[in-house]
């Protein structure tokens, strides 16, 4: 994509123009096999806390929502705490790493401002069935549609 525009940023939005000059950025931190040293850390600690248990399942975002025009180049806030990067308001990017853990996201309803609720169900190394079993339960134990959509 950067071919494309190369030497004509404004065919990007702000928030792309950020997110490609910080993959470039990131792309000269280190080589290829520090990444993998990297995300194998993170893949350890994970499977370190899934010891013991069938499936996490947690909230998919740590926020209701963010609006939809802004870009949030700077981060956001939440009750006078500032996080510097809006990867914070995510509860994904362990398991977008740790790719190995299957990860199903499952509607649980609507919020009173009227934004779709989830929560994400992990499960262990290559355990997909179990994923899709416990998905199913919090499935049948949620009301997913019980916003009155118009």
């Amino acid at each position: 994509m950067l071919d494309q525009v190369r030497g004509d940023a404004s065919k990007l939005s702000p928030y792309a123009q950020a997110f490609a000059a910080l993959g470039s950025e990131y792309a000269g931190r280190g080589t290829l096999v520090d990444s993998l040293v990297k995300d194998g850390a993170i893949q350890r600690e994970l499977d370190r806390t899934m010891s013991g248990y069938d499936a996490l399942i947690t909230p998919t975002t740590g926020l209701e929502m963010f609006a939809a025009e802004e870009n949030y180049l700077d981060g956001f806030s939440v009750d006078g705490t500032h996080f510097a990067h809006y990867l914070a308001g995510t509860l994904r990017t362990p398991f977008n790493i740790a790719n190995r853990c299957p990860v199903v996201a499952v509607p649980t309803g609507v919020s009173d401002t009227g934004v779709p609720t989830s929560v994400q169900v992990v499960g262990a190394p290559f355990d997909e069935a179990t994923v899709f079993e416990v998905s199913s339960i919090v499935e049948e134990l949620t009301d997913p549609m019980r916003y009155p959509f118009e």
